[in-house]
Parts: structure tokens; sequence; C-alpha cells
């Protein structure tokens, strides 16, 4: 592969088709939002008693009954009418406020490509490889709506440590609520690298930037299981970004894990994002993490600036530079990972 097809790959930013925004939009509605609202069972049982008192009124109605059947279409209808204007507008906003990576991500990426420390799947994942024989490997989801390849520079940095980093890529949507989907695009990445590239690692951690950070968790929770584990190694989570889990809250926790979970929470001071979480949202995303978890806050540090791309909307000023931050955040994590 010459130069001008890795650059092309490098900048390669599709456009998120409207159609595909769907799908994703109304299962994260659907299970972040409503079925927490109120349980799916019981509003089934208010539709089906809409139902059988609307049916219940004759054909042959007076004027009242006409009154009160149309009020109960009105009322059926105005729930179904306001989540379908609610996912147009979410699909709407994933489409309009996608993150594309700064240059300086892609120059990462392109250095890395060009010396063979790097490997991109295009739609699929990035792997930045070590010099020396890699043993641990981290498995990292990206921040909603976030390109994956502004991840490039801490991946890089990391895999200088001897850590393999593989950043996924959740295009074209690059938002994936449920753990189903995850799961299956980190499998499959694995398969490939151990299939084509003889990547063997022994040890993996499941990594994330705010929604990717709670997709680590809720991964990380189910692993154990049999029928949704990733890898048997999995014990411990690199967390930035991140002070709630709205997509898996009711998951259980890693404290319940019949195996020793590790975690790391590393967020930055000048988040501004954070701030938009309750101290109840808090307090059940820390309960859902081991109890001796080590916690880091960058003094200055803010949520972007975890990933070359920006700014983000309600995100605070930085006071500290994007390196200083990322390489907090590679320093730490490494330390962590080495223990």
């Amino acid at each position: 592969m010459d130069k001008l097809s890795f650059e092309d790959l490098v900048k390669h930013d599709p456009p998120l088709p409207i159609h595909k925004g769907v799908i994703p939009v109304v299962s994260f509605l659907w299970n972040a939002k409503i079925c927490k609202a109120i349980h799916p069972l019981k509003l089934l049982a208010v539709y089906g008693g809409l139902g059988a008192l609307y049916k219940s009124l004759t054909k042959d109605q007076t004027k009242d009954q006409k009154w009160l059947r149309g009020g109960l279409m009105t009322l059926g209808m105005l729930p179904i009418l306001g989540f379908s204007l609610c996912t147009t507008a979410a699909v709407l906003m994933f489409s309009k406020n996608r993150k594309a990576s700064f240059e300086s991500a892609q120059t990462f990426l392109l250095e890395r490509l060009e010396s063979k420390r790097a490997i991109r799947k295009q739609d699929k994942y990035d792997v930045f490889v070590p010099v020396q024989e890699q043993k641990i490997g981290v498995i990292f989801f990206p921040g909603a709506l976030v390109s994956h390849t502004a991840y490039a520079g801490i991946a890089a940095a990391l895999s200088d440590k001897g850590i393999l980093v593989v950043v996924l890529s959740l295009e074209p949507v690059r938002f994936i609520a449920d753990t189903v989907t995850n799961r299956k695009i980190a499998m499959d990445a694995l398969k490939d690298l151990s299939d084509n590239h003889d990547v063997k690692i022994d040890e993996w951690i499941l990594a994330g930037h705010s929604a990717g950070a709670m997709t680590a968790l809720n991964l990380a929770i189910e692993n154990e299981k049999e029928e949704t584990i990733i890898h048997p190694s999995i014990s411990k989570v690199v967390l930035c970004g991140v002070s709630r889990n709205e997509t898996g809250s009711d998951l259980g926790s890693l404290r319940e894990s019949n195996k020793t979970f590790s975690a790391l929470v590393v967020n930055g001071t000048n988040d501004g994002i954070l701030k938009h979480s309750s101290e109840q949202e808090k307090e059940a995303f820390e309960n859902q993490l081991p109890e001796d978890t080590k916690f880091l806050s960058i003094e200055g540090g803010n949520h972007a600036q975890f990933a070359h791309y920006g700014p983000q909307s309600m995100d605070g000023e930085a006071t500290i530079s994007m390196e200083e931050q990322q390489k907090i955040l590679v320093e730490t994590t490494s330390s962590f990972l080495s223990k």
C-alpha cells in the first residue's frame, strides 16, 4: 500500500446515512430511557386497557361516546408520536454533530501505518503495535459521535510503552448502546487480529472514553458469563471522561464478580459534561466499580482533550494543554496495567 492510499485511509471520515441511525437511536431511547421510566409490561398493560376500552365502545355511539373514542385514540397516539419526534430529532443530531479527528491524530496514525506500527481495518478498528513482544492488550471504545481516529495519540503513546491498543470503530453511527452489538464488534476485531495478523495477547483490558467508558464497564460486568464473554483474561477496566453509567446501570456490579477486578477512572477537573451527572447517578456508577478503584482527577483537564477532537458542547475550558492531559492519562494507565 503506497503513501497516498495510507492518507486516504487516515482521512476517511464518512457521513452518517440518516436511515442507518434509526435503529441505534430507537434502541437507546427504548432501553436507556423509556424502560427505566416505566416497565414494558406496565406499558403493554396500559395500551391493552386503552385498546379494550376503545373496542368496547359500539359503532352505534352517542355523541359522548364518539368524543370518548376519539380521545382514547388521541391518548394512545400521542406517546407514539412523541417517541417518533424524539427519534427523528436524535437521528438528525447524530448526523450533524459527528466529531472529526484533528489533523494531529491523523498524522499519528499515518506515521504508525507507514512504519508498520499500526494496522487499519477500515470502519472496523485501528491497532497500534509495540516494538517489543506484547503481553497486554487494550480494547478501546470511543466516545459517542467521535471518530475513532481521534484516539490515535493516546493509543500510539501506550503502544510505545509495550501495550497493544485496539481502537474500535463504531461507524457509521458512532454510538451503540446495546452490549450485544458492542460485544460482537470487539470479538470480531480480536478474531480478525488473531486469524489474520497473528496477534497473541495474554491479558486483555477493556477501556473507553465517555459513552465508550460506559460500554467498557458494561461488557466487563457481563464478561464472566459464558454466553456473554469476550475473553477470559479480562479483569481490568480503564475509564476516562465518565461519572455515570447511562446505558447499563441495571446490569450489576464488578463487586459481584467471581474474579477480582481492578479499575482506573481518570477525569478532568474542568470536564463540563460530568457536571450534568446527579449525585445519585455518581453513587450508582461508583457502586458498579470495585471498592478499591483508583480515581484520578487531572487538574485543568476537560472532556474533549482525552482525544484529538473538539470543542464539545457543554464541556468546560481546559487550563492545561491536550498533550499534557493525554500524557498524564497514558502514564497513569501504563502504571496501572503493569501492576
